[in-house]
């Protein structure tokens, strides 16, 4: 009875720490274990339990992952895309790769229905084989960059490597356009928030590229072109906006 007791307990407190975050997160037994004051194995036999229970908060969407869905709301609300279940396991450095990249970056007009990711060091196990590819990447440098910045060298990388690759002069024409556009209608807010590519993380991405022993002098040339034509498109925003208010002002 004590033993059934101080379980009772433990879940109880690591229900509570759940109910007290934000709903959609992601959790694991270790996290639950620091936040909630318990042990690893409590933190372990709570999430479980709460994941089997047809009304319960948490469901488990890899081995040792879960997802916190909201008290009362897993049925109705979703679990996370392949995307962001394959984001949270490939942890830092992690970026989409393959068509996935070329595709968001304009370079390819293929579409995948994997989520294909690029991870630094060896590729973890997928929770889902057939949805979930991972690649391992040696450049360690890359921890120290963001999903969009990994998934902008990773499309550099794979548009010298793959075929069904859009033109690549027409493709930097139209990136210029996309970036300028999305550019101006950030610059537009009251508090504009940073470019997805901020040129401030330009020399950064720059030296990391370098890092890349997959790369090559064309790839860092590819690097170079598109990042020069952001900056470029990012100035002429600017120059846009400035112009419109003085115009508006007048």
């Amino acid at each position: 009875m004590k033993r059934m007791a101080a379980v009772c307990s433990t879940v109880s407190a690591g229900l509570g720490w759940l109910r007290s975050e934000p709903d959609s997160l992601f959790v694991t037994a270790s996290d639950l274990a620091t936040r909630a004051g318990m042990s690893a194995e409590a933190a372990g036999r709570c999430l479980r339990r709460e994941a089997i229970r047809p009304d319960g908060a948490v469901r488990r969407v890899a081995r040792g992952l879960y997802w916190w869905c909201g008290a009362g709301q897993a049925e109705t609300r979703p679990v996370p895309d392949a995307e962001q279940i394959g984001r949270r396991i490939g942890g830092p450095g992690c970026g989409a790769t393959h068509f996935a990249a070329l595709n968001r970056w304009g370079l390819s007009t293929q579409i995948t229905p994997r989520a294909m990711l690029a991870v630094v060091g060896r590729r973890p196990v997928s929770p889902q084989p057939g949805r979930i590819w991972f690649f391992g990447r040696s450049n360690q440098a890359r921890r120290e960059l963001d999903f969009e910045e990994v998934t902008f060298l990773e499309a550099m990388l794979c548009a010298g490597r793959m075929t069904c690759v859009e033109p690549w002069w027409p493709s930097l024409a139209k990136c210029h356009w996309w970036a300028r556009e999305e550019r101006e209608l950030q610059l537009e807010q009251p508090d504009p928030p940073p470019p997805p590519l901020d040129p401030a993380r330009h020399e950064l991405i720059r030296e990391v590229a370098g890092q890349d022993r997959m790369g090559g002098r064309a790839y860092l040339q590819r690097v170079d072109q598109w990042l020069d034509t952001i900056d470029d498109a990012y100035i002429c925003a600017a120059a846009n906006i400035a112009r419109s208010r003085t115009q508006n002002a007048a």
